[in-house]
């Protein structure tokens, strides 16, 4: 109970709260009344992402976890504060950059803190030696690689034939087709950035 004539909405819980008051007019009139205040406080929101890092073909899922019942969330970009991107709980991205959500209830509205997502750098590790012997060491010429799609292989022999193309990132060529040598490659992808790139190098195959 509160006798104070005041009420602070901060100090209590979400609920319903009955107040009774009277009021005296300097004549001694008194008038008596009850009223229903509903206390329903917004939750400052809190973002969790499933990655750091943002890639164009493998989006980041960004999720509101403690969204207080009947409020809406309204996620927006940093950079463009004005433009709604999605009034969903979760939002997924496949752009670097800074993001928010904001929930809102009853008019009031209380803004999370911004998430930054940087673009996943792409890595790119091809060995320039293959001993194809059955030793089970190096045995396939391959591609280490993280960021990378719409790749596209070609080796050469030293007078140009192509003796192997792939565009599949997880390729293993046993250059079981050719003999001891050194080979040329080139490779083309699209980076996490949605830049193309080309890569060039040799490999030495050595069946013995």
């Amino acid at each position: 109970a509160n006798t104070s004539g005041e009420i602070q909405p901060a100090a209590l819980a979400n609920g319903e709260y009955r107040v009774a008051y009277t009021l005296k007019t300097p004549l001694g009139c008194e008038f008596s009344d009850e009223e229903t205040i509903i206390v329903d406080k917004l939750v400052k929101p809190e973002i969790v992402s499933s990655s750091k890092h943002v890639c164009t073909n493998q989006a980041v899922t960004l999720t509101l976890l403690n969204k207080v019942a009947g409020s809406s969330a309204t996620w927006f970009a940093d950079d463009r504060p004005s433009v709604a991107l999605s009034s969903e709980d979760n939002m997924n991205v496949t752009e670097s950059g800074g993001y928010f959500v904001t929930v809102s209830n009853h008019g009031c509205s209380v803004a999370s803190d911004v998430v930054l997502l940087e673009t996943k750098p792409d890595s790119v590790f091809i060995p320039n030696v293959i001993t194809p012997n059955g030793d089970s060491k190096n045995e396939f010429f391959e591609m280490f690689s993280e960021g990378v799609s719409d790749m596209r292989l070609i080796i050469l022999n030293r007078f140009g034939d192509r003796v192997f193309t792939s565009s599949d990132p997880t390729f293993h060529w046993d250059a079981s087709n050719v003999s001891n040598g050194i080979y040329y490659w080139y490779v083309q992808y699209t980076a996490c950035s949605n830049r193309r790139r080309e890569l060039k190098g040799i490999v030495h195959v050595l069946h013995d």
